[in-house]
């Protein structure tokens, strides 16, 4: 057990900013939702809400509570 620990440890990097920014992009087209349920057909009425992204130049509980 030990033995794998420090295995595992050995393997372990730290991850700059930049790391953390290209992984977060990655993710970022990901869904939680399964093919199936994306595949429904949408109501009539439905339109897809807009977004704003935050550029740093407001408050960011402003930007937040907008979701």
């Amino acid at each position: 057990m030990i033995a794998e620990l420090g295995k595992r440890l050995s393997n372990h990097h730290s991850q700059t900013p930049d790391d953390l920014a290209e992984q977060t992009m990655r993710g970022i087209n990901r869904t939680a939702f399964t093919d199936w349920i994306q595949m429904e057909p949408r109501p009539r009425d439905f339109t897809t809400p807009t977004f704003r992204p935050f550029e740093g130049k407001t408050d960011p509980l402003d930007h937040i509570y907008h979701f």
